[in-house]
């Protein structure tokens, strides 16, 4: 299933000229001070948005990680590692998103936009993910990244924690405009986001 919820967000921001975390956690609130939201490396496109014309070529590499699973599992963990490929047919950059496309659609959640966004692992690394937008908070959020000012990826991270019909809705807009699809490789799940029942039955597993 991937790491989940282990990690706790702590308010920091980069010192650019030292490159070092600077610890925010005493600055009031109504200083203007970049609000900061962190995910662990791992985490990184986990749940991945992508062009629909991957679909054929991510539905076979979930099927290869269950079987290489089924194969390297001795009964008390996996023998080898696995290395998913990510050489899609459709770059999600041909789509040619601009930020503020896509942020027109991430408004409706309603959650708080974060431009100061770190990454890293462990308790103590961190580094900054440079032209990088999280719409969230507390380790659950909705990420892009962008170059020249076109999208380049979209991932989420605990976006169970999201208001559920929000963030349906939030998909489906999404996927309807740019003809996406979302890869969760935690679940080898594939959903098409142009279906918003498929969207609803994704969602609806968090349910428990």
């Amino acid at each position: 299933m991937g790491i989940f919820d282990i990690f706790k967000r702590k308010r920091t921001s980069i010192n650019k000229e030292t490159n070092s975390i600077i610890d925010d956690s005493s600055i009031e609130e109504t200083q203007s001070v970049p609000l900061t939201i962190f995910y662990h490396e791992d985490d990184y496109k986990q749940v991945d948005i992508l062009p629909k014309e991957n679909k054929a070529f991510v539905e076979a590499e979930s099927q290869a990680i269950e079987d290489f699973g089924e194969k390297h599992f001795d009964g008390n963990a996996y023998t080898d590692i696995y290395i998913r490929s990510d050489d899609h047919k459709v770059k999600l950059n041909s789509r040619n998103i601009k930020p503020s496309e896509l942020e027109s659609k991430l408004e409706m959640l309603g959650l708080k936009r974060n431009s100061n966004v770190l990454t890293g692992y462990g308790q103590s690394y961190r580094e900054l993910h440079k032209d990088c937008i999280a719409y969230g908070q507390d380790y659950s959020a909705i990420y892009y990244d962008f170059a020249d000012q076109v999208v380049q990826n979209i991932w989420l991270v605990s976006h169970w924690r999201i208001d559920r019909a929000k963030l349906s809705n939030c998909l489906y807009e999404i996927g309807k405009q740019w003809g996406l699809i979302l890869q969760d490789w935690n679940l080898s799940e594939t959903i098409d986001l142009t279906d918003k029942q498929a969207i609803d039955k994704y969602l609806s597993y968090y349910d428990d």
